[in-house]
């Protein structure tokens, strides 16, 4: 009992000592607070009207873009050829006639006089016209756009798919329409430009992984996993975005390991493979079907149709997830729909692959010669796949320029002793926005009208200068 007692006396004195250090100090701050000086706002500045002509007079606004271009864009521009005609596989270029086009992605033939897709879309232009004249909700959609969209879907094997007027506005407006501010999003170096657009418009937190290695992706995904556990973001989204062949490069994803990492640590997986569509896999359902993955492994597909002698994109799935887009999607809500004959042009080319499996295996046995044809040019580096419909080039970094101007220089010359020759290629050319711009290098495109003579012969014409060029370093 006395030791209760002397218990209950101490929590007494111990409460009764807390209330009075919260009043003292609560007395001091009221002191502090009493004694400051009141708030002044100084006095605005008045000035003459001598003075305000003054500085109207000396002020120079500052300029809306450098009055000083940066001298590898600035040579870029300078040297971009002008086409006149195109018929399949031969182009005219001002200055320079009948060359051997290895500079397009109608790897396919579907774009110009294509026996299957031309019938089409000339029926298509004489009923509706040019255009639309509306976005999708707004009059812009015909029956054909409908059409395209359905015929595409049973093309994959998914529930539904959206067409988009703009290839580089399809990852631009998908991928900010399911991430967002809270969001994460991991993303090869290498991807391209309309990929790059949909993760800086999501405002996600955006992570770069370096291209293809699949530790560095692991280390980020189990970053981000702590960190949300840690802050308690249960809700928050994962992405990963890729490409099935990357089209600045044209190396191919380690998609596989992709698909596992993000199954492991829940991620999803957005696909862009607008170079696989139709001209890889053994009917041209893309990379995924040359890797013996489903499509339902990666939860949005998105693809340029361009190599289907169409216009723009698709973002294809699971029908709730497409029926999002069409009232959350901005490219899609408020641009100008596709001309209706394009769209019955890539449905005639879907029902042709479909149709002619031979011509998607005629291309990759082309694109396969092709590569080994021009790895065997003394001091030359290829990293793309080699059943891509394009090959990328560079010398090798021993004799290669340093700066990249002096390098762009040199494969331009490349070209111009190639078109001399007969054949027409391209040095890549890209945008300053880049985030990670790729170097420059030199791209020879395959087309399915190609005879193998004529493939030995740009492989000749392009060693033969590359060596006078080299020559010359």
């Amino acid at each position: 009992v006395p030791f209760a007692m002397l218990v209950a006396l101490v929590i007494e004195i111990s409460d009764t000592t807390l209330h009075y250090i919260i009043y003292g100090v609560m007395t001091l701050i009221m002191i502090f607070l009493f004694t400051r000086k009141s708030y002044r706002p100084k006095a605005p500045v008045v000035l003459t009207k001598q003075e305000i002509n003054e500085l109207i007079t000396t002020w120079e606004p500052t300029p809306l873009i450098s009055t000083e271009p940066d001298p590898y864009y600035q040579y870029n521009i300078e040297s971009v050829p002008v086409v006149t005609s195109v018929n399949k596989n031969i182009i005219n270029l001002e200055g320079a006639e009948n060359l051997l086009n290895c500079a397009t992605t109608n790897y396919l033939g579907f774009t110009q006089a294509s026996e299957y897709v031309e019938p089409a879309a000339i029926k298509t232009l004489r009923t509706t016209g040019t255009g639309s004249c509306g976005p999708r909700n707004f009059y812009g959609t015909l029956d054909v756009h409908l059409e395209f969209e359905e015929r595409m879907a049973k093309f994959l094997n998914v529930d539904s798919a959206i067409l988009y007027s703009s290839s580089i506005a399809t990852c631009a407006s998908v991928i900010p329409t399911f991430a967002a501010r809270e969001d994460f999003i991991l993303s090869d170096c290498r991807v391209r430009k309309s990929i790059q657009l949909g993760n800086f418009n999501s405002r996600a937190t955006v992570q770069y992984f370096r291209h293809n290695d699949m530790n560095h992706l692991e280390e980020l995904m189990i970053q981000i996993t702590k960190n949300m556990k840690k802050k308690g973001k249960k809700k928050a989204r994962r992405f990963v975005t890729v490409e099935g062949i990357y089209q600045n490069y044209g190396t191919i994803c380690r998609l596989r390991e992709v698909v596992a990492l993000a199954k492991k640590y829940k991620f999803r997986v957005i696909l862009d493979d607008s170079v696989g569509l139709g001209n890889v896999g053994a009917t041209g359902r893309g990379t995924l079907e040359l890797l013996g993955l489903k499509i339902s492994d990666v939860q949005i597909f998105c693809a340029d149709v361009t190599s289907l002698g169409s216009l723009g994109g698709v973002c294809c799935g699971r029908a709730d997830m497409v029926r999002v887009q069409r009232l959350n999607g901005s490219g899609y809500m408020y641009s100008a729909s596709n001309p209706p004959y394009v769209a019955s042009a890539g449905t005639a080319a879907l029902d042709a692959l479909d149709e002619h499996p031979e011509m998607i295996q005629s291309l990759q046995k082309k694109s396969a010669l092709l590569h080994s044809l021009l790895k065997e040019i003394p001091r030359v580096e290829i990293e793309s796949y080699g059943n891509c419909p394009f090959v990328i080039m560079r010398l090798e970094e021993s004799i290669r320029p340093e700066d990249r101007l002096s390098e762009a220089k040199v494969y331009q010359q490349i070209v111009e002793m190639v078109r001399e020759r007969g054949v027409a290629i391209v040095r890549t050319k890209y945008t300053r926005l880049e985030k990670y711009p790729p170097p420059p290098q030199i791209k020879v495109a395959v087309m399915v009208q190609h005879s193998d003579e004529q493939l030995r012969k740009v492989a000749d014409v392009v060693r033969q200068s590359i060596q006078e060029a080299v020559a010359q370093l």
